[in-house]
C-alpha cells in the first residue's frame, strides 16, 4: 500500500499554479457579482461604511474580496482564528453558540449586516459560528484594515461602537428570554422575531428548519413542534410545511410578554 502525503500534494499543486498558471487566469477565476464591482456604488454594504471617505473606500475596495456560500456551509466557526470582518450581501445566515449538548441561535443575519466578533480585539478568535441558511454572498475585509479605519476615522469608530452596544443590549434581552420565560413565551418571541425582523410580513416561507426554530427558542425540537401545534389549534397561526401565517400577533405578543 502506498502512503500518500496529502499536505505534500497540496504544496506541489500550489507551486505549480503559481509557477505555470498566468496571474490573469487566477484573477479571472475569482469573479465578482454585479453588485460587488466597487464599494462606492454598492447598495448592499453595511451602513457603517457610509462614514468612510472616498480614499478609505478605495482602500477597502482594493483589499476586500467576495465569497459565495451554499446553504449549509460554514462562513466561520466558533474557536477559529478571527482574521476578517464580514458583511452579508445576499441570502440568510444564522449566528449561533455551540454548546456541549445544544446550540443556541442568537440571531439571523440578513443582507447588509456586518459581523466579525469581539475576538478581533481580544484573543483573535471567533466566539460564535456563522452558517449559511440559504445561498449567501459575503464581503470579507481584513481585520487589520478594519482596525486601521477605526483608529483613523472617528465617525466610523463611533458608529461601530454604537452597533456593538446595540448588539450587547439585544444579547441581554436574549439571556432574560431564555432563562426567565416559559417555552410558549419563547416560541411566541421567535415567531414575532421572524415576522417583524426577518421577513417583515405576517405570512412567509420559513427558511429555517424546525430544529433551528427550537435552537432560536432555546428548547428541544419536540417541544417547539408541540407548542406550534398548540398555537395552531388556538387559531393563532397556520402552518403548512415551511409556509406560515400569523393570524393573531396580538395574542402571540401577550404570550411573549407574560412569559
Amino acid at each position: 500500500m502506498i502512503c500518500i502525503n496529502k499536505k505534500l500534494i497540496y504544496i506541489n499543486v500550489f507551486i505549480f499554479i503559481h509557477t505555470f498558471v498566468p496571474m490573469s487566469t487566477i484573477e479571472n477565476y475569482f469573479t465578482k457579482t454585479e453588485h460587488c464591482r466597487n464599494c462606492f456604488d454598492c447598495d448592499r454594504k453595511s451602513p457603517l461604511f457610509k462614514h468612510l471617505t472616498n480614499g478609505e473606500l478605495e482602500e477597502l475596495r482594493s483589499e476586500r474580496y467576495e465569497v459565495i456560500f451554499d446553504a449549509g456551509e460554514t462562513i466561520f466557526k466558533q474557536g477559529s482564528s478571527s482574521t476578517h470582518t464580514v458583511t452579508l450581501t445576499s441570502g440568510l445566515a444564522k449566528m449561533y453558540l455551540e454548546g456541549k449538548h445544544r446550540n443556541i441561535i442568537m440571531k439571523l443575519i440578513k443582507p447588509s449586516d456586518f459581523f466579525g466578533g469581539p475576538g478581533i480585539y481580544v484573543d483573535r478568535r471567533h466566539h460564535y459560528t456563522v452558517k449559511a441558511i440559504t445561498k449567501c454572498t459575503c464581503c470579507f475585509m481584513g481585520a487589520e484594515l478594519f482596525k486601521k479605519l477605526v483608529r483613523q476615522n472617528r465617525d466610523f469608530a463611533e458608529a461601530y461602537i454604537e452597533m456593538v452596544n446595540r448588539k450587547a443590549i439585544i444579547s441581554f434581552g436574549k439571556i432574560l428570554e431564555l432563562t426567565q420565560k416559559q417555552m410558549p413565551g419563547r416560541v411566541a418571541g421567535s415567531l414575532l422575531y421572524l415576522s417583524n425582523e426577518v421577513y417583515n410580513s405576517t405570512d412567509f416561507v420559513m427558511n429555517i428548519s424546525r430544529q433551528e426554530l427550537a435552537e432560536l427558542s432555546g428548547m428541544t425540537k419536540e417541544s417547539s413542534i408541540r407548542i406550534l401545534k398548540e398555537f395552531k389549534d388556538a387559531g393563532y397561526l397556520t402552518v403548512d410545511g415551511q409556509y406560515l401565517i400569523l393570524h393573531d400577533k396580538e395574542n402571540l405578543q401577550k404570550i411573549y410578554d407574560n412569559g
